[in-house]
């Protein structure tokens, strides 16, 4: 399965646009257009179907790219959830000592 970056990377070629054009026509600055198609960030849900809204994308390809970016985030939710907690430190209150 690809990835969500990739999968908007080869939305926005469909559509002859670059990264800056998209960004203008989506609200969404170019710099993070291009750090999401790296795979270096993941978009906001926000984002996304901001980014998806601008392409035009709809019906089963929509949903694919919804379904893809899921899969990125299990693994970093997944961290987050299953993660140790942290240890807090014991306070020590004496009661009733006088």
């Amino acid at each position: 399965m690809a990835t969500t970056g990739e999968m908007l990377a080869r939305l926005r070629g469909a559509k002859g646009l670059n990264q800056l054009q998209l960004g203008e026509v989506s609200g969404v600055r170019n710099t993070s257009i291009s750090s999401m198609e790296l795979g270096k960030t993941q978009p906001r849900e926000e984002t996304l179907i901001r980014l998806l809204d601008a392409l035009e994308v709809v019906g089963e390809e929509r949903r694919a790219v919804l379904r893809s970016w899921v899969a990125d985030l299990a693994p970093r939710v997944a961290a987050e959830v299953f993660a140790e907690p942290r240890r807090r430190r014991a306070r020590w209150v004496r009661h009733g000592a006088s």
